[in-house]
């Protein structure tokens, strides 16, 4: 049984690859525009950015801050 799990290459076997058909895609999977920042990534670093400018500000209303 332990047998079965040895490598023998040596090489990582993990997948790092997130798309379902294992293809890269060229645009960020979250965003519906084409950003040359989020190649292969779930999200572009200015759709992130963003994102967290939104949260902050609700954040900010829930607070009363």
């Amino acid at each position: 049984m332990k047998d079965l799990h040895k490598n023998p290459s040596k090489k990582s076997v993990v997948n790092h690859n997130k798309t379902r058909n294992g293809t890269p895609v060229d645009h960020p999977q979250n965003c519906e525009h084409e950003c040359p920042y989020g190649f292969d990534r779930p999200l572009c670093f200015p759709c992130y950015k963003k994102i967290l400018k939104e949260m902050r500000e609700k954040r900010k209303e829930k607070n009363g801050i």
